[in-house]
């Protein structure tokens, strides 16, 4: 799962499933307009917070 420490969702999916899944942060220092996410998050192409990517057993993977 990935997520913004200021996205409320984020953080009560974040909870809910910590022992669950690993859990990425894309905005590490903070944020201000024009603050770019982290190199993670760039590869998995965030479209919105909080973004599960789930990987299937064929190698594929998909991001919801």
């Amino acid at each position: 799962m990935y997520g913004a420490f200021w996205c409320s969702h984020c953080l009560e999916q974040k909870e809910e499933a910590a022992n669950m899944l690993d859990y990425g942060e894309c905005y590490l220092d903070g944020f201000k307009i024009g603050t770019p996410p982290s190199q993670e998050c760039k590869e998995v192409k965030i479209r919105g917070f909080p973004m599960w990517v789930i990987s299937m057993t064929s190698g594929r993977s998909f991001g919801c």
